[in-house]
């Protein structure tokens, strides 16, 4: 039982990860908060007309100016044979789904938010970005995080992330990677912003 009361806005939030060099380390993609002065998540509420999956790809299309695949969370059910039958759809899973204590800002009181946080695989070769209107993305690796002006529980869920990256413990659209082992004979499985899709 949590112990945070307030109204609650749902939100969402992406651990952009990047791929190593042969041999190299993992690193995570974090944006300078214009207004919070830290380093964060990219992220934000979710619209009306979106599924929290769906907001943070958005999200992190439009604050880092870059688009990845989700990594599924290691500890997903299969959805049952026949079910969407009827039109529902299994969206993709966030790896956690936390609530966080928000002062006031753009709303004029204290509230909560239930933020979804996803986790995406970026190529080796993708690059900082410090558009205009976008805040700046910097790719840091695990040791960086210790001296980062971030927020606590950001930095130990993205110290555990990059310790299983690094241990080849992500499944993302269905490709192998490094660490992994070879998929083949086994279900592909592609996540999309309306759930999981095999063949």
């Amino acid at each position: 039982m949590t112990g945070l009361t307030g109204v609650r806005h749902a939100t969402a939030s992406v651990f952009l990860l990047r791929r190593p060099a042969a041999g190299g380390p993992w690193a995570l993609g974090l944006i300078r908060h214009p207004r919070f002065e830290r380093w964060m998540l990219p992220g934000g509420h979710v619209e009306q007309a979106e599924n929290a999956t769906q907001a943070a790809l958005r999200e992190l299309a439009e604050e880092t100016g870059h688009t990845a695949p989700l990594a599924a969370p290691p500890h997903r059910l299969p959805t049952p044979w026949g079910f969407g039958a009827d039109g529902e759809a299994v969206m993709a899973m966030p790896w956690w789904i936390v609530e966080e204590p928000v002062p006031a800002d753009r709303h004029p009181a204290p509230h909560i938010h239930v933020d979804h946080l996803y986790v995406c695989v970026a190529n080796v070769d993708t690059p900082d970005s410090c558009e205009e209107g976008r805040p700046a993305l910097r790719w840091f690796l695990a040791e960086d995080l210790g001296g980062l002006d971030m927020f606590d529980g950001t930095r130990r869920l993205a110290g555990d992330l990059l310790t299983r990256a690094a241990g080849g413990q992500l499944d993302v659209a269905g490709d192998t990677v490094p660490g992994q082992g070879s998929r083949r004979g086994r279900t592909r499985r592609f996540w999309t912003p309306l759930g999981r899709v095999t063949r």
